[in-house]
């Protein structure tokens, strides 16, 4: 959980309702990836169940894990 570790040191000066907020919503998207990974979908796969494009998901998950493993 690098990413979140180096994340979290950025919210210094915002109040804490945020912070908890943010915090919150990357623990949700953890389960969600965690969860589409364990039955083996696709981020195209998700994206057509969910009626969205797949590079909503894609975004979703770079903002919540961090861009560094996805350059190339």
């Amino acid at each position: 959980m690098r990413e979140w570790n180096e994340f979290s040191q950025t919210l210094d000066g915002i109040e804490e309702v945020e912070r908890q907020a943010i915090r919150e919503t990357a623990r949700i998207v953890s389960i969600l990836i965690k969860r589409r990974e364990e039955l083996g979908m696709t981020q195209a796969a998700l994206a057509a169940k969910a009626g969205l494009k797949q590079s909503a998901i894609l975004k979703v998950r770079l903002r919540f894990h961090g861009w560094t493993r996805y350059r190339r």
